[in-house]
């Protein structure tokens, strides 16, 4: 489906969500996006939802060149998600029902070359349904790369942390993003095997955080992220001195840019995995 650029929907049930039986296939995928000079806005955004027949939502889609918001951003179930070049911006309460520029439940998404812009929550919660220490991850296997997400945590009424990338997902890499004026963390991770490089991160609480959510212990690494302007800490491991659960999770550390922070550069509490650091100057 194509929208005209430079036109305005104020419906996304235009898109699949309200239809949810919308789904490709591995060797023919879905695309929805804009044709015409200029971008097509949809003002109440994108959501993918679910039923009793397709519990985990559609399969095999793709978004691409769209304006979303202010109602809504992007929100949704499912398998094999594609979102490229959308502009997700001012969703800030009350004109907003969603205060989040990404929100999704699944696995094997891409979320690549995005600008999320001026949102009262997190730019992006990957995963949303595992919501504490002890539930399963919200998904696996997401690549998230060359966003540029900025001015997230607007709403100071929030009861709660907010993120950048708000990662509750297993086996991601997030790499190559812009990720700065965010609130609480910039990545903030807590599932296996997450893989968090290439990164510019700045200005706000912590550049990268870990809080153990997951029963399963494996690897991840935190390499060649440029971190600056943190006011508590450029990396950071949460640990039972913080009230977290003690980690299980192995981490290598290194060839991290770390400056101008107020706090602690690494602040990394014992693991029963081991630690890997070096050259994070």
């Amino acid at each position: 489906m194509r929208f005209r650029g430079g036109q305005t929907f104020a419906d996304a049930t235009l898109m699949p969500g309200e239809g949810f039986f919308a789904s490709g296939t591995a060797a023919a995928r879905i695309a929805f996006g804009s044709y015409g000079p200029g971008r097509a806005r949809l003002t109440d955004g994108v959501w993918l939802g679910t039923n009793a027949e397709d519990p985990r939502g559609p399969r095999y889609l793709t978004f691409t060149n769209l304006a979303l918001g202010p109602e809504q951003g992007f929100q949704g179930t499912g398998d094999h998600i594609t979102l490229t070049d959308l502009r997700i911006t001012d969703l800030i309460a009350p004109a907003s029902r969603s205060e989040t520029g990404i929100l999704s439940e699944g696995s094997d998404w891409v979320i690549a070359h995005n600008t999320i812009d001026r949102v009262g929550d997190s730019g992006m919660l990957l995963g949303w349904g595992a919501e504490a220490a002890g539930d399963p991850p919200g998904g696996s296997d997401y690549r998230v790369y060359g966003n540029v997400i900025t001015h997230t945590g607007l709403d100071r009424r929030l009861g709660y942390p907010s993120h950048g990338i708000y990662l509750k997902v297993a086996r991601a890499t997030v790499a190559n993003n812009w990720i700065t004026d965010f609130r609480d963390d910039g990545v903030s991770a807590r599932y296996h095997d997450a893989t968090i490089v290439g990164n510019h991160i700045a200005r706000g609480q912590i550049g990268i955080g870990w809080y153990q959510y997951d029963h399963r212990a494996a690897t991840s690494r935190f390499t060649g992220n440029v971190i600056a302007n943190t006011s508590s800490a450029g990396i950071f491991v949460c640990g039972v001195a913080e009230s977290c659960l003690r980690p299980i999770e192995s981490f290598v550390i290194e060839h991290n840019r770390l400056g101008a922070t107020r706090g602690d550069r690494l602040n990394l509490q014992p693991t029963v995995g081991v630690y890997k650091i070096r050259n994070n100057g």
